[in-house]
């Protein structure tokens, strides 16, 4: 009798559960992977593309900061567990830790090679395998994600992020 009535319910559960599907399919995840991005930012190419040989997927977000690159760049460049956090939900993303609410002078100058720690022990994280100042860093890990900034009018920039899964291919 367990039996049949779980039975029962599967063959009840399943059409809502291929509807939510669907609808995560074909209107959900389309808009979180280009979560702000209009058309030319999804379609353009960015830095660290083709690091990615066969991705997965490609994501390109964007928002628009009231700010001059110059003043966005020592933001992103001190990211990480342990420095100034992912600036999101603390209470989610950063094990119930504030984000910085200021620019950390020693976080300031990156490297080629330097760690993006994501764990409060430092063993994991991304790699910032190349940048320029105010305008890009890109970081690897198992796929490849940049944070780009773009100028749009003098006092107005664009933070833009693009990612892709998969294994890197060869360094280029």
């Amino acid at each position: 009798m367990p039996g049949r009535l779980f039975v029962g319910l599967a063959k009840a559960a399943l059409p809502a559960l291929v509807l939510l599907l669907a609808v995560h399919l074909v209107l959900i995840r389309p808009w979180a992977l280009r979560w702000g991005a209009t058309d030319e930012e999804a379609a353009r190419a960015m830095t660290g593309d083709g690091i990615v040989q066969s991705p997965t997927f490609k994501a390109t977000k964007a928002v628009e900061v009231g700010a001059r690159p110059d003043q966005i760049w020592p933001w992103i460049v001190q990211m990480g567990v342990g420095r100034a956090r992912f600036y999101s939900y603390d209470g989610i993303d950063n094990d119930g830790i504030a984000s910085a609410d200021r620019i950390i002078a020693e976080c300031q100058h990156p490297q080629a090679g330097d760690l993006i720690p994501t764990t409060s022990d430092g063993g994991r994280g991304f790699r910032i395998k190349g940048f320029e100042p105010n305008r890009y860093m890109l970081w690897i890990a198992t796929g490849a994600s940049m944070l780009g900034i773009r100028a749009r009018a003098e006092a107005l920039a664009r933070r833009e992020a693009t990612g892709g899964a998969g294994a890197p291919g060869p360094t280029r």
